[in-house]
């Protein structure tokens, strides 16, 4: 059943199986590139939902029927809020913030979100009604100088792809 299925963030790459013991060699994990998985509790059945370990995610939060889930991405090089169609696998922003998000709550009947960005010295509390309803004009976020100068320092795999699509950048000097 679907409450047999929990949803959460990893550095476990591309390991389903939940090496454990002596097996992991912990100095070769990278812990800072976490992507979403979920494991079915009855089957032990892991799932990778999300390829972009190269953003931090730090929340999320699962809509009522299942089907979608909302996370903190810094995708364009700020927190913000995403949504994940999990049959799909297609994620597109909620928000466009110039300060951080971190932190989500998502109401048991999906009809409100809060969430927690920093404002000046310290963190504040927010609210979206029927965030599942919310769409932005684009399905990308533009780059913040941050996630450009990132960016500079990365050089294109292939040839053709967007500003905005960092999915085909390797690390300078690795």
């Amino acid at each position: 059943s679907d409450s047999e299925i929990i949803y959460f963030l990893s550095d476990r790459g591309d390991d389903l199986k939940g090496q454990t013991g002596e097996s992991v060699k912990m100095w070769s994990i990278d812990y800072e590139k976490t992507d979403i998985y979920s494991i079915n509790v009855g089957t032990k059945q892991m799932k990778r939902l999300s390829f972009e370990p190269e953003y931090t995610k730090t929340s999320l939060a699962v809509s009522v029927d299942k089907s979608k889930l909302l996370y903190t991405s810094d995708k364009n090089g700020i927190g913000n809020i995403y949504e994940l169609d999990i049959e799909a696998g297609i994620s597109k922003p909620k928000t466009n913030s110039i300060n951080g998000i971190i932190q989500l709550s998502l109401a048991n009947d999906d009809s409100k979100l809060l969430f927690t960005a920093q404002v000046n010295a310290g963190f504040d509390i927010f609210l979206i009604k029927n965030p599942f309803d919310r769409h932005l004009q684009s399905d990308t976020l533009p780059l913040t100088k941050f996630r450009r100068a990132w960016l500079d320092q990365r050089t294109p795999v292939t040839k053709g792809s967007s500003a905005a699509d960092t999915s085909n950048y390797v690390q300078k000097n690795m």
